[in-house]
């Protein structure tokens, strides 16, 4: 199944337009070659499609939490780790970080059903959704509150980026 996987993204990332993969390549040139640029861009692609989010927003999140390594391991408080390309959902169990770091594909689906649920849990609210896939309803409350954390800066810190992945692939919609 995995080798399945790892077909279906090499073949979509040979569909994907050089410019567009230079495209995304522009907005992270130290992270990312044209061919992985291309393999990012089809994965993102797919596991937007497959979960409804944007996969703009996904390369952000992906930039930001791995700088595009998809089988990246990063510790977490507590003992904990988070896996795969977008490092979503901290856990104590190494061994669940197989599936997450198996492929890029499946790093992205990962992240990208984790940032689904927040998304569904907001009601669709961009700031709780990215403020909670950063850190949980811990988290959200602290916002809320008007404390002055890290992880409340989130929301920009990903849309900008999002936004800058969005206009670097297609300069019709920036200004």
């Amino acid at each position: 199944m995995i080798a399945l996987v790892e077909i279906l993204v090499l073949a979509v990332s040979v569909l994907i337009a050089p410019d567009r993969a230079d495209a995304l390549r522009a907005t992270a040139p130290r992270d990312l070659t044209r061919e992985t640029a291309a393999a990012h861009l089809a994965a993102a692609s797919i596991a937007g499609f497959l979960t409804d989010t944007d996969p703009a927003l996904l390369l952000a999140i992906a930039h930001h939490e791995s700088r595009y390594a998809f089988r990246v391991v990063a510790r977490e408080r507590g003992r904990k780790v988070s896996c795969g390309v977008m490092t979503p959902e901290p856990t104590h169990d190494r061994a669940a970080c197989a599936d997450a770091t198996s492929s890029m594909l499946a790093g992205y689906l990962a992240g990208a059903r984790h940032l689904r649920t927040w998304s569904d849990a907001c009601h669709g609210d961009r700031r709780c959704t990215l403020i909670g896939y950063a850190g949980g309803y811990a988290l959200i409350r602290a916002c809320a509150r008007g404390e002055k954390l890290r992880g409340c800066r989130v929301p920009g810190v990903f849309g900008a980026r999002a936004t800058a992945i969005e206009r670097a692939l297609d300069p019709r919609t920036g200004t």
